[in-house]
């Protein structure tokens, strides 16, 4: 997949990546090379740093090639936004010659950001919180973050997911972190049959939903106040549960 994407990258140019596995980023660096253009690495190139962690967002430091930041504010939650900002904010200042954006719209912008179904609070008391991942890192980035930054007593999560994804995989690490589990399907015709994806959870206290919106009425019937509910595993089960809950 890199091999194939790095073939858009043109001469003259910068190229910007997160930090990835070495397998990819030799791949990118051998792009590069032949190419003729510079390479800057988050992590490396760019660096970055988390000062503060709350339900409002994120506060971050940046240092880049020609440029530093201090006391950024992001509305959005988890440590992995913060990467993706520090990538954003890497790109826009290598097209400065193109586009200049000052200080106070970069700014603006990350205060203002907003992205639906990725570690967004619906509701309080209990917590409600969308995300619609699907794979084992993603799934990994929001057990950690909402453990970082909420305080809750117990973890209720609902699961549904697409067949053609790593199920079981997903499944364990949500088995591992999760106090009950309510597995659900949406309406696409790609979801997995929550029957199916029981075999993969070993905890006494997992239930079987008729559907979505089943699953949103029993999660909220048994979650106190102090829980946090989890409602993850792809995008559809993410956007069917927002109807739900208007």
């Amino acid at each position: 997949i890199a091999r194939e994407k790095s073939g858009i990258i043109k001469g003259n140019g910068v190229v910007v990546t997160s930090q990835q596995e070495n397998e990819v980023l030799d791949v990118l660096k051998e792009a590069c090379q032949e190419k003729g253009v510079n390479l800057h690495e988050v992590g490396k190139d760019i660096k970055y740093s988390i000062v503060g962690s709350s339900e409002d967002g994120e506060v971050f430091d940046i240092d880049g090639p020609t440029y530093s930041y201090r006391g950024l504010k992001l509305n959005l939650l988890g440590d992995y936004q913060v990467e993706n900002a520090a990538l954003s904010i890497g790109i826009l200042k290598s097209i400065k010659n193109r586009v200049e954006i000052n200080e106070e719209s970069l700014k603006k912008g990350l205060e203002n950001v907003c992205w639906p179904g990725r570690l967004q609070v619906i509701e309080k008391y209990p917590y409600i919180i969308l995300d619609g991942a699907q794979n084992v890192a993603s799934i990994k980035a929001v057990l950690s973050s909402i453990k970082k930054i909420f305080h809750y007593k117990r973890l209720v999560t609902i699961f549904g997911i697409c067949s053609d994804k790593d199920t079981e995989s997903v499944s364990k690490e949500l088995d591992r972190a999760s106090d009950k589990v309510i597995l659900t399907k949406s309406r696409s015709n790609r979801a997995k049959e929550p029957d199916s994806l029981k075999k993969n959870f070993t905890k006494k206290e997992t239930f079987l939903s008729d559907g979505v919106e089943d699953a949103v009425r029993l999660a909220k019937e048994i979650a106190f106040k102090d829980d946090l509910i989890l409602i993850t595993g792809s995008l559809y089960v993410v956007g069917e549960s927002v109807l739900c809950l208007k």
